[in-house]
């Protein structure tokens, strides 16, 4: 098998070169192509282009930039593990797209078999980084925390945003809670985590998103960026509420207990009285609620959810059929138990026709009751 060139170096503009099987000379024999993934005019395009003139004046011949963009850089990749392996065919590229086009599409070409790193042309520091609900993923945030220290320049600034323990804790959202989220936090966690490896929080921002989420700006330690006062306004209010003591976690696990127990005894109540009763909104949220609380069909009849990709299928764990939101508009229902409810608020305003027939909604946060 012809072996092509690749690297794995985070975050670096690398060159890709095929080589021959064996020394040829003179070198080059004809034009040399600088294949690039993308358009002209980028970052990359650029460096080709300077390569390009390099090259020229020093090894001679023909050098001849080529723009093969699309597909996270696999086209001009393609091109470049599939040429004949003379070193006449070179390919031009930032490593991500190499690393991650794998797993996210079929490839004619094994990045890994096929190309073989040869050369690093520069590296480019960050001066941000950003995830939104990724730390909650991450089992080894500690780990997490060290390549902050790799990836960033000195005055580089990273900006993490996930759903809010001390939201989660007040409003009872205990559907939050499920297996792929590792960790919930806290500002006052966070910042002890970063602290532990050279960096700090200088800003914090509240959010509404998934019924409450914190927003939070790092830096190196040492960065010239001053911490705001609203970090320590925040840390404090995690103290008053008790963010570091055992025993409001103790607490919220027996108000989720109570808060079971009224959930199922209102709803069992309006189903013995009579009264017909569906799911709005099949989310991951309420799928924690229903088999937690143990709700299945004897309770709900069905849950209705807009998403084509859930129509016809059944919540899992509970085994409720899951219908079109059309089908919720023609059977009018007594009661919807709304199992998104972070978006109650638009849900409301979306089903007037409901309300004005005399349909009710049911919530289960901050407790269950009838709205």
């Amino acid at each position: 098998m012809n072996r092509h060139t690749f690297t794995t170096s985070l975050l670096m503009s690398l060159l890709l070169v095929v080589l021959p099987t064996q020394a040829q000379s003179p070198y080059p024999t004809k034009a040399v192509k600088l294949m690039v993934g993308a358009g002209p005019g980028g970052g990359t395009d650029i460096i080709a282009r300077m390569l390009a003139e390099k090259f020229a004046d020093g090894i001679k011949g023909t050098w001849v930039v080529e723009n093969k963009p699309g597909a996270s850089n696999t086209i001009a990749a393609d091109i470049t593990a599939k040429a004949a392996p003379d070193g006449h065919t070179l390919l031009v590229a930032t490593n991500t797209g190499q690393a991650i086009a794998p797993h996210l599409m079929k490839l004619g070409f094994d990045p890994i078999k096929d190309l073989i790193p040869i050369g690093l042309i520069v590296t480019v520091p960050n001066v941000l980084v950003v995830g939104a609900n990724v730390l909650c993923h991450i089992p080894d945030l500690n780990a997490l925390a060290r390549s902050l220290d790799v990836l960033l320049d000195a005055e580089g600034v990273f900006i993490f945003e996930d759903p809010y323990l001390l939201e989660i804790i007040t409003q009872l959202g205990y559907d939050q809670i499920y297996d792929e989220h590792y960790f919930y936090f806290s500002v006052l966690s966070l910042s002890r985590l970063f602290a532990a490896h050279g960096l700090r929080i200088f800003r914090v921002q509240a959010l509404p998103v998934h019924g409450g989420s914190m927003r939070v700006y790092g830096c190196r330690a040492g960065a010239q960026r001053a911490t705001e006062p609203g970090v320590e306004t925040q840390l404090a209010l995690e103290r008053q509420h008790g963010l570091h003591l055992l025993q409001t976690y103790v607490d919220f696990a027996e108000r989720v207990r109570q808060s079971r127990a009224a959930l199922f005894t209102l709803l069992y109540n309006l189903k013995q009285s009579g009264r017909r009763i569906a799911g709005y909104a099949a989310s991951s949220k309420g799928t924690v609620v229903l088999n937690y609380c143990g709700i299945g069909p004897q309770l709900l009849d069905y849950i209705c959810d807009n998403t084509p990709g859930k129509q016809g299928l059944y919540a899992p764990g509970t085994h409720i059929p899951v219908l079109p939101i059309e089908h919720f508009a023609a059977d009018r229902p007594d009661y919807a138990f709304v199992l998104a409810w972070n978006h109650m608020r638009e849900i409301i305003a979306k089903e007037q026709a409901f309300t004005q027939a005399g349909g009710r909604f049911i919530t289960h946060i901050p407790n269950a009751q009838i709205v």
